[in-house]
């Protein structure tokens, strides 16, 4: 499942390579580290976001069953996420994502991040409403 979830974003979001720089902004909290399961979450989108793809790697998209640059490349066509945390029951976090695209279109994921010990381990994440 977590190997067809990567693959499905990548799909997804596949296009051009990224700029070195940010065009969107996080829409989540600030921690500095990590502090649960939906901050983590929240981490890895924001470093998204920030273009930051090693830190996001580090968080959890090593265990999508993609390559790093197969990873990266499912992003270059997204300018930022919007992650909404749905709810928190244990170690997996139900999330809403809606990424604006570069041509201003929103694709809409839904589903659901497993976390432990400050890392994604498991990405069910589907397109959809």
């Amino acid at each position: 499942m977590l190997v067809i979830a990567g693959i499905l974003l990548a799909v997804l979001r596949r296009g051009h390579s990224p700029p070195p720089s940010p065009r969107g902004t996080a829409h989540t909290s600030q921690a500095a580290s990590p502090a649960g399961p939906a901050a983590t979450v929240e981490a890895y989108i924001r470093a998204i976001n920030n273009h930051n793809y090693q830190r996001a790697w580090e968080l959890g998209g090593r265990n999508t069953g993609l390559s790093y640059p197969r990873f990266v490349q499912g992003f270059d066509q997204t300018l930022t996420d919007k992650l909404t945390v749905v709810s928190v029951t244990g170690d997996v976090v139900a999330v809403r994502l809606d990424a604006v695209q570069a041509d201003g279109t929103v694709k809409h994921f839904h589903g659901s991040y497993t976390v432990q010990s400050g890392v994604i381990t498991v990405s069910d994440i589907h397109a959809g409403p």
